[in-house]
């Protein structure tokens, strides 16, 4: 999905509309979508506070709540403007609701009560800079109102926040949802922007879509959802066995922190890893509770390099002392495979600089934005620049992680990941991650491809995890499990 300027959206739809695509029609299809969003996450019929603007954002919420009161929710709306006003003739649905709204400052009896639904449409493509007037009077009301429990969502883009630069005043909407319609605007995927982007849902416009984007300002980013995943996974060959499938030797674990070879080490199980060879710090003959059968130990590292592995992973759990640093300089000159260097390989890189010289092999890098500070030795305000940095730098590809994690490689775009929940952010749940990069290393993906396909594929694993309870009680082990759910989901067949 693309990642667009509001002016560039502006011009496509003004093509698009001036080729031929039926402006209802695309209405209709957005507020499909929308509602289809909504009525999944709260089934049952509810209570609505409808804020609507004059331009097509406001048209579209408010067809919104026409389709959400036919199925029998309760709806309260506010619009800014009488409707003669509107920027365009209204649908008959739309005017209907339009007409028995309150014109602010006219405001519901009751205000907002407890577990309402707050639904933003004021400000669209059309506004720029923090709101004013009317709809910024209504917002800091809102603002006030919303002190308890209340469930806010934003269509296409929170009110009052920029969506090309991501600024913002204390009037600004503060999103629990976004819902992004047909494109996405750099404003919302900013670091500084998630406060009011709250969770960022992307929801692509196919009649849109079918129409070229004119005069495209490239961005270099892109949003990375279900059609690139599926775009991208391969199905094994009817002939593979598993020498094949995909042979991945980790490096991980330590006393103390064996958990994390045994997380690593069963993901890969998990997402279809045909031999999985695991060295860890402690002795081979000792116990790691709750690894996998599956999982072959071998008592020395070399091993991993003899037995032709045909990807490493390197890192969770493993420690940074002198002990490991030296390994690192033995042991990194003889590797000629693909590997991921994750956790503590990232903090012996970061104390050990010099050891960047034994790394010949094509890499993956999966830090956080502390790990990534480490090693560039400074912080930077927005992690999409830190990523410019590091791929500059070390000329790898880079997987930062955190709310819509970053895929980026030198001379390649940058995409924004459309997968996961708040509930993934637990202990562990990057050692999943790197078990299943791995192994899509191991299976020959190229390492870009292995990074952006393999943080979705975890992501949606942890989507299916959410969707078994809440996202309050996702754990990593628990996401690992629903790798192959989640695959059902990817792989088609």
């Amino acid at each position: 999905m693309h990642v667009l300027p509001s002016s560039t959206v502006r011009a496509w739809e003004s093509s698009a509309f001036a080729s031929g695509l039926d402006r209802a029609c695309l209405m209709t299809q957005a507020v499909d979508a929308c509602f289809s969003e909504i009525t999944a996450r709260w089934p049952r019929p509810g209570r609505a506070l409808i804020l609507a603007g004059k331009g097509h954002n406001g048209s579209d919420v408010l067809a919104l709540a026409a389709r959400l009161r036919t199925i029998g929710w309760q709806i309260e709306t506010i619009i800014t403007e009488p409707s003669a006003a509107r920027a365009e003739p209204p649908l008959p649905e739309i005017a209907d609701e339009a007409a028995t709204a309150h014109l602010w400052p006219a405001r519901p009896p009751k205000g907002i009560p407890d577990g309402t639904l707050v639904i933003d449409g004021l400000l669209g493509l059309g506004a720029s800079g923090p709101a004013r007037g009317a709809a910024r009077d209504l917002l800091l009301w809102v603002q006030h109102q919303t002190q308890g429990p209340a469930i806010r969502i934003a269509l296409d883009g929170p009110s009052g926040l920029d969506l090309d630069s991501g600024e913002h005043d204390d009037a600004t909407f503060r999103a629990d949802f976004t819902l992004a319609l047909g494109a996405l605007k750099p404003g919302l995927l900013l670091d500084a922007a998630h406060p009011f982007v709250g969770r960022l849902i992307a929801i692509p416009l196919p009649l849109l879509d079918a129409y070229p984007v004119p005069d495209k300002e490239p961005t270099g980013e892109s949003w990375f959802g279900l059609p690139e995943a599926r775009a991208l996974a391969r199905h094994a060959p009817v002939h593979a066995f598993k020498h094949r499938r995909g042979q991945l030797g980790i490096l991980a674990g330590s006393l103390g922190m064996s958990g994390a070879a045994v997380l690593a080490a069963n993901a890969a199980v998990e997402a279809g890893c045909g031999l999985v060879r695991l060295w860890t710090r402690t002795p081979a003959t000792d116990p790691l509770p709750g690894l996998l059968p599956e999982v072959m130990r071998v008592p020395d590292p070399a091993l991993l390099l003899r037995h032709r592995s045909s990807a490493l992973l390197i890192g969770p759990g493993l420690g940074h002392d002198e002990e490991i640093a030296a390994l690192f300089n033995t042991f990194l000159p003889n590797v000629t495979v693909p590997s991921l260097l994750d956790a503590d390989a990232l903090n012996l890189l970061a104390r050990h600089p010099d050891l960047w010289g034994k790394v010949g092999f094509p890499f993956v890098l999966t830090p956080h934005s502390g790990e990534l500070q480490r090693l560039l030795g400074r912080n930077f305000p927005e992690r999409k620049e830190a990523a410019f940095v590091a791929t500059e730098r070390f000329h790898g590809t880079l997987v930062l992680k955190g709310p819509q994690s970053l895929v980026t490689a030198r001379e390649a775009g940058l995409t924004w990941n459309g997968s996961g929940n708040p509930g993934m952010a637990s202990g562990g749940m990057g050692d999943v991650l790197s078990g299943v990069i791995g192994t899509l290393l191991a299976q020959g993906y190229p390492p870009l491809e292995a990074a952006r396909l393999g943080v979705f594929w975890h992501g949606r694993a942890g989507d299916f995890a959410a969707a078994q309870g809440r996202e309050q009680t996702v754990h990593a082990g628990q996401v690992s499990r629903c790798l192959g759910s989640a695959a059902r989901d990817i792989w088609l067949f």
